[in-house]
C-alpha cells in the first residue's frame, strides 16, 4: 500500500462511512448469506495507513535553503533538535551539510539567486530520507567552522510518528481498490481498478478488471436501481470492508470472481495492515505534531508572502500557518470519497481559515489541483475570497475562503 501524513504516503486518510444495514436480497444469490450485523454511527473517523508516517525516517534538523552563495558549501543547518539523530552525530547548528550517502547538498555556483535552484539541496535530502527507515544510518559529510568530516547518523523515528503509534490498530486488506465511476455493468459486482504488487490479491491471481461478485457468501453486486452510481458502489465497497472486518484473523476469505462472464471461486488470505484510527477529537493535537514535525524534519514547508501562502512537499503533509494537510492515499480513497486520492485531507485548522473543518478534503483551489502526483502543492492568497472544491462527508461542496482580515 501507499503512504500518507509520509510521503508516497505520510499518509493514507480514509473517512469510516455510516454503515449501509440492507437485507441481502435472494433474488440475487443461490445460497442465503449470513447477515451483517448493524453498526451504530461512530465518531468521525480518520484511518492512517502506516507506512508514512511510521516508517519515515527522521534527522531531527531544520534545513534552511536560499541562504546566499555560502549555500554552495552546503545546506545550512538552521536548528537541531535536542536529543535526536542529528544531535547525537554531533552536528551542531550552522553547520552545513555537504552531502548524505553521497547525495551531493551543495548549491551549484549557476543557481544562486535562483529560488528554484535553490530548493534543490533540500529537496535532494527529503529524497533521501524518504527511502530511509528508522534505525538506517546514513553517512552524512559536515562542514563546521571550515573543517569538514564524516559522521555516521543513526536516524530516528519522529516525535508524531511515536504519537501515532499510541493510536495503533490493524485491519485486513487485499491490496485492491475498486472503480468508483459507477456503471450498469456494476449489477454484476464491484470493479477492481488496481492491484498492489505483491498484495494478498496479487498473490491469489486476481487482476485489475475483474469483478468481485460477493466476499464470504455477502453479495457485492449493485442493485439495478442503484446502478451508474457512486453511491451504490460506496454502499457495497462498504460492505466489503465490513465483511473483511469480520473475518477471522489469519483465515482466507473466498471471492465469487467474475471476468468476461467467466465466474471461479477463490481463497485469499488477507493481509493485516498497520495503520492508525483516530478521532476528530485528535486532530488538534495530531496537527500540532505535524506542524512540529515539519518544521524540523523538512525545514519550512511554506512560504508567506504578503498573504500568498505557497507549499509544496514531497512527502505527505504539509502545514501552513494555523492549517495542517494531509494527502489521501489512492487504496483507501474510495471510502472518503470519489475524488479524494487527489485532494489534500484537512488535519488542523484555525478560525482564520474558516469555513474549512477537520475532515474535509480539498480538491482545488480555484479551479487549480492540490496535487501534483504524491506530492501536495497548494497556494492561497489571502488577498482575495477564493473558491475551493471540497469533499465534505463524502460529498463534493463549494466553499469561498474568505479574504484574510
Amino acid at each position: 500500500m501507499t503512504t500518507v501524513l509520509s510521503a508516497r504516503r505520510v499518509a493514507a486518510l480514509v473517512g469510516l462511512l455510516a454503515p449501509f444495514a440492507a437485507a441481502c436480497s435472494g433474488a440475487q444469490v443461490a445460497t442465503p448469506m449470513p447477515p451483517l450485523a448493524p453498526e451504530s454511527p461512530p465518531a468521525p473517523m480518520f484511518f492512517v495507513t502506516g507506512s508514512g508516517f511510521a516508517s519515515r525516517a527522521y534527522l531531527g534538523i531544520t534545513p534552511r535553503s536560499g541562504s546566499g552563495a555560502t549555500d554552495t558549501l552546503g545546506l545550512l543547518v538552521d536548528d537541531v533538535e535536542t536529543g535526536l539523530a542529528a544531535d547525537k552525530a554531533g552536528i551542531k547548528r550552522g553547520s552545513r551539510l555537504v552531502s548524505i550517502d553521497e547525495v551531493d547538498l551543495r548549491l551549484d555556483p549557476c543557481d544562486v539567486g535562483d529560488a528554484a535552484g535553490e530548493s534543490l539541496p533540500e529537496s535532494r535530502l527529503r529524497r533521501v530520507l524518504g527511502r530511509k527507515r528508522p534505525g538506517d544510518t546514513v553517512s552524512v559529510v559536515v562542514l563546521t567552522d571550515g573543517r569538514k568530516d564524516t559522521r555516521r547518523v543513526v536516524l530516528a523515528e519522529s516525535p508524531m510518528a511515536a504519537r501515532l503509534r499510541t493510536m495503533s490498530t490493524s485491519r485486513r486488506v487485499l491490496g485492491i481498490s475498486f472503480s468508483q465511476r459507477g456503471s450498469m455493468r456494476d449489477t454484476a459486482g464491484l470493479l477492481i481498478a488496481s492491484v498492489s504488487s505483491g498484495g494478498a490479491a496479487d498473490k491469489a491471481g486476481l487482476n485489475e478488471g475483474d469483478r468481485i461478485v460477493s466476499v464470504d457468501g455477502v453479495d457485492l453486486r449493485v442493485p439495478a436501481s442503484d446502478a451508474g452510481s457512486s453511491e451504490g458502489v460506496n454502499a457495497r465497497v462498504s460492505r466489503f470492508r465490513r465483511a473483511l472486518d469480520a473475518a477471522r484473523d489469519s483465515q482466507p476469505v473466498k471471492l465469487d470472481v467474475l471476468f468476461e462472464s467467466r465466474r471461479r471461486t477463490i481463497s485469499v488470505v488477507p493481509a493485516v495492515e498497520r495503520g492508525y484510527a483516530f478521532s476528530t477529537g485528535d486532530l488538534a493535537g495530531l496537527g500540532a505534531d505535524i506542524n512540529a514535525s515539519i518544521s524540523r524534519s523538512f525545514g519550512r514547508s511554506f512560504i508567506q508572502n504578503r498573504g500568498t501562502w505557497h507549499g509544496r512537499t514531497d512527502g505527505a503533509t504539509l502545514a501552513m500557518g494555523g492549517l495542517s494537510l494531509a494527502a489521501v492515499d489512492r487504496d483507501f480513497a474510495q471510502r472518503f470519497g470519489e475524488g479524494s486520492e487527489n485532494g489534500a485531507l484537512v488535519v488542523r485548522v484555525s478560525g482564520a481559515w474558516d469555513p474549512l473543518k477537520p475532515g474535509d478534503v480539498v480538491l482545488t483551489i480555484e479551479g487549480r489541483s492540490v496535487r501534483d502526483g504524491n506530492s501536495l502543492d497548494v497556494t492561497f492568497d489571502r488577498h482575495r475570497d477564493q473558491r475551493l472544491e471540497i469533499l465534505r462527508n463524502g460529498k463534493k461542496e463549494t466553499i469561498t475562503l474568505p479574504t484574510s482580515r
